[in-house]
């Protein structure tokens, strides 16, 4: 099938590419513009730019493709990326106490000559030449189980829980086990039982993970603020809510602009007495009592105060959640005073702003944590670009053994 090979490349240059960028895109759509249409071969190039400059990733039969379009093309970008990334993984505690001892001139030192501190690194975990595309460990406190920190780290990085296949071992009393990630083998393991097996798979996997994969190590939680019941609905608009629907003890009156007033004004009436021609009759008039929406005629006077402080609470929840959501707070935790009704409507109305939350202690010491939702992309992302690869949750560590097989 022929097509129009004439059109010039160098029109689909964007302004604000960088020279690097465009030197790659246009080194792609230069070596196969003779084996696709103008429209296909461009599609093509953005999602090679997409791959290897923002990580992303496409359907299998997409990323095959363009490996192979890419091969060879890229080569030299990938390796200065690499140095880039040597240069910048420097031992970031020993900068640190340089600096703390005013000694500037040798952090920057440190930094220059980093190739003899650095923590050598293949790739990122987005690149496709990563040993396992998009896996990071996620390492939250010391004395955790080899398989607990894999399933964790994959449910961290969106991807498919570890998987084991048993087999028989040589040695007939045994059993081995294989661990896989993303139906790639990452280990293997043997013992006498298949929990044993399972359970050596695990901690050989765990060891091979732990020098060849980005590692984010998670903070101890910071002091989280805690929200008491008395700041949701303080004691003065608790009082108004229990006495708005029919309380006796409150004199209905009529407002001087009141036409029923007026007319009973004119009639020789005045406010107090009561109705009628000697005041015998009632001294208040009807109150008319506005019940919640959706409670009908019959609906009882305590079970609509109750429905209005329900209103009331899931109103100040909501203001609560997007002070939160605004904040630089990663977790908010909301005391034991909240009943297990009030924990639920904090529940239901986290999920509907992408918050999680989760449950601590049993019965009155029960309490609702929630926080913020951010995938494993995000946060790599996000300690790349901050000091020292630290944030105030998390800590990056690259590989320490950078060999691309497991």
């Amino acid at each position: 099938m022929s097509f129009d090979t004439s059109w010039d490349i160098e029109q689909y240059k964007s302004e604000h590419e960088t020279e690097e960028h465009w030197q790659l895109r246009q080194k792609f759509l230069i070596t196969h513009k003779m084996k696709y249409p103008e429209n296909r071969l461009v599609s093509l190039a953005q999602i090679f730019f997409n791959v290897e400059f923002l990580g992303c990733s496409y359907p299998k039969q997409t990323m095959d493709l363009i490996e192979k379009l890419s091969k060879g093309l890229a080569d030299d970008f990938r390796e200065k990326r690499k140095l880039k990334l040597q240069k910048t993984f420097v031992a970031a505690s020993t900068v640190a106490e340089a600096k703390a001892k005013g000694n500037t001139q040798t952090a920057i030192q440190m930094i220059n000559n980093s190739q003899s501190n650095v923590k050598k690194i293949q790739s990122t975990p987005y690149d496709s030449d990563y040993i396992l595309p998009g896996f990071i460990l996620l390492f939250r406190k010391d004395n955790e189980e080899p398989y607990d920190i894999i399933d964790r780290s994959c449910t961290f990085c969106g991807i498919s829980k570890p998987s084991f296949k048993f087999n028989r071992s040589l040695d007939p009393s045994l059993i081995q086990s294989n661990l896989f990630i993303k139906k790639k083998l990452i280990a293997s393991g043997s013992g006498p039982s298949f929990k044993i097996a399972r359970k050596e798979a695990s901690k050989a996997a765990f060891n091979i993970l732990k020098e060849k994969c980005f590692i984010v190590q998670e903070k101890e939680d910071e002091e989280l603020e805690l929200i008491s019941k008395s700041s949701i609905i303080n004691d003065n608009d608790s009082k108004s809510l229990d006495t708005t629907v029919g309380d006796s003890t409150n004199e209905a009156k009529l407002s001087e602009d009141n036409i029923g007033n007026k007319i009973l004004k004119m009639m020789g009436w005045q406010q107090g007495s009561g109705l009628g021609k000697n005041g015998q009759g009632r001294l208040n008039p009807i109150e008319i009592v506005q019940l919640p929406k959706n409670l009908g005629l019959g609906g009882s006077k305590p079970f609509a105060n109750n429905l209005k402080r329900k209103i009331a609470f899931q109103k100040e929840i909501r203001i609560y959640v997007t002070k939160f959501l605004e904040s630089s707070k990663r977790k908010l935790a909301f005391s034991t005073e909240f009943s297990k009704e009030e924990r639920t409507m904090i529940h239901t109305h986290c999920i509907k702003y992408g918050l999680k939350t989760k449950s601590y202690g049993h019965h009155e010491n029960r309490y609702i944590v929630i926080s913020k939702k951010q995938n494993a992309k995000e946060i790599f992302k996000e300690l790349m670009i901050s000091n020292d690869f630290e944030n105030e949750h998390y800590i990056l560590k690259p590989p320490t053994n950078g060999n691309d097989t497991c």
